[in-house]
């Protein structure tokens, strides 16, 4: 997102890349990240959650998707996603401008 952020909306003599395009190559590529990953956080989370009774086998990573997607529908893989963000953002966007200022 860095190298997105300089090539397209930098000046081109510019040595780094400006704190507004930072904080926003940040943010872009956080919300990626948690995009691509977020489902996986919902099913682990789920399957901890999972009773386990007399003798039952905990259910399968694919056969609990399989359920949650039959059952609740895809969207259901990005329950809590937007409070996700709203937890993650702010402290990743602070840690990662203040590292890229202290590297240059």
């Amino acid at each position: 997102m860095k190298f997105y952020f300089k090539n397209n909306f930098e000046d081109p003599s510019a040595d780094k890349l400006s704190s507004k395009y930072l904080i926003a190559s940040t943010i872009a590529g956080k919300i990626f990240a948690n995009f691509i990953s977020y489902p996986h956080q919902v099913i682990r989370s789920r399957q901890q959650y999972e009773k386990i009774g007399d003798g039952i086998v905990k259910e399968s990573m694919p056969s609990l998707i399989a359920r949650i997607v039959r059952q609740e529908g895809p969207a259901a893989l990005y329950t809590g996603f937007c409070l996700n963000l709203i937890r993650s953002l702010p402290a990743a966007t602070v840690y990662y401008f203040i590292y890229e200022r202290l590297c240059d």
